[in-house]
């Protein structure tokens, strides 16, 4: 993100479990496109795995995540479809069902990411700061 151009955003919150239990060591992998809409790996002229990566939850379940705002995506509309800046995110714990997510950040909407989840909308807020919880469900 060092360097990234576009408008800041960070994404901070905590991986638990249905019981309410932290889950360390939990990872989310995450990708979205940049400022310009445009993805690497499909972009020639974006560098390889730009804004993709995998954070690690800490002891208490905790994770934070500096990025910049996405666009809406390049491919999106060249097919005709409706798209707004996301955030792709799947998130992984050993004995826990997977939980894969687009967050979208968008003032005034915030909600806690289930395993039911496809696109969650999340508060983006003042500074582009969005506060959003994972839970997920036992295999």
């Amino acid at each position: 993100m060092e360097g990234e151009p576009g408008t800041p955003l960070r994404i901070a919150g905590v991986v638990r479990s249905r019981a309410g239990e932290p889950l360390s060591g939990a990872e989310l992998e995450i990708w979205h496109a940049d400022a310009d809409g445009c993805y690497s790996g499909y972009s020639v002229e974006i560098l390889r795995n730009n804004l993709r990566g995998i954070v690690v939850t800490c002891a208490g379940g905790r994770f934070d995540i500096s990025t910049v705002q996405p666009a809406p995506c390049e491919f999106s509309s060249a097919r005709g479809e409706a798209d707004v800046g996301h955030v792709n995110v799947v998130v992984h714990a050993r004995g826990f069902r997977p939980l894969e997510t687009r967050l979208v950040p968008t003032p005034g909407a915030s909600r806690e990411v289930d395993a039911s989840a496809v696109e969650s909308l999340v508060d983006a807020g003042v500074g582009g700061e969005v506060s959003c919880d994972f839970v997920l469900d036992p295999i």
